[in-house]
């Protein structure tokens, strides 16, 4: 499998998309911190939060970057027949899957962690250093790592099903984009407070209206708001908008990589299944 691996690699670094995902990874914390470092001197308000923010800047797109290079990769090799000629010459369909998966690993570790080192160095030299603990900042680049892991996972199980690439990219990304709605639906959702609370306005007759302190209706409560946060916790991208807001690790943070690993090795064992009782045209 390692040979396979060299070879999977090989094509990676010469693939526009991935070097076009590297140039999104590397120029766009390049492009936030200039933009906060010229607001902050043109003005009176303090950017010095960005420092923070590093380890999460990219955090929130990840999935969108990785559904195209994952999707992009694996219907080019179906498109130029590379798996049917790995097959051929005597790979197992295991170790062809594995070495993909593995490929897509790389792929988003290189792509997050220039990402993180990029932006740390010129929020440092521009803005000033993070102020976050070492444990507290390897952390949250752990976590979105996992994160990013389980990304690659499912939409390869799902890119190694459709030999088509054009659907294979369009079915990923559109799966991306239900994550996020999903994610950001239950967010808002948990954050809702309690109660509203009483505030007073003026009607157009010139009449002050006071309305006193009432239950919010939205708000989730008992079972149901333990089977929100559960489900909340367990996707992959709910984890990315946790750990993204102002990197503040939750007490249970710790059940994210174990989370993620769920996912790696679920998708995995029914992508390999799928992939073994398919077709190759």
């Amino acid at each position: 499998m390692l040979r396979l691996l060299k070879a999977n690699l090989s094509r990676l670094f010469k693939s526009g998309v991935f070097k076009l995902a590297e140039f999104v990874a590397i120029g766009y914390p390049i492009f936030v911190i200039l933009l906060n470092y010229f607001q902050g001197k043109s003005g009176n308000e303090s950017h010095d939060y960005i420092s923070d923010a590093i380890p999460t800047m990219l955090s929130m797109i990840l999935p969108f970057i990785l559904s195209v290079v994952v999707g992009l990769y694996v219907g080019t090799e179906y498109h130029d027949g590379t798996i049917r000629n790995k097959l051929i010459v005597g790979h197992s369909r295991a170790k062809i899957y594995f070495a993909n998966l593995l490929t897509m690993f790389v792929a988003n570790t290189i792509v997050f962690l220039s990402n993180v080192i990029v932006g740390t160095v010129f929020v440092t030299a521009l803005i000033k250093a993070p102020s976050l603990g070492f444990l507290t900042y390897a952390k949250a680049i752990g976590v979105i790592t996992l994160c990013g892991f389980a990304f690659c996972s499912i939409y390869m199980a799902i890119s190694m099903f459709i030999q088509s690439k054009a659907t294979g990219v369009v079915v990923v990304m559109v799966l991306s984009v239900a994550f996020f709605m999903t994610s950001m639906t239950m967010y808002y959702r948990l954050q809702e407070p309690e109660y509203n609370e009483a505030f007073t306005y003026t009607n157009d007759a010139g009449e002050t209206i006071e309305s006193p302190r009432q239950k919010n209706p939205h708000y989730l409560e008992g079972k149901k708001r333990e089977i929100y946060q559960k489900v909340f916790d367990i996707i992959p991208y709910t984890q990315i908008i946790t750990v993204g807001n102002g990197v503040k690790l939750p007490e249970k943070s710790y059940e994210y990589p174990l989370y993620s690993c769920g996912w790696i090795v679920v998708s995995t064992a029914v992508g390999i299944i799928i992939f073994k009782k398919r077709n190759l045209k």
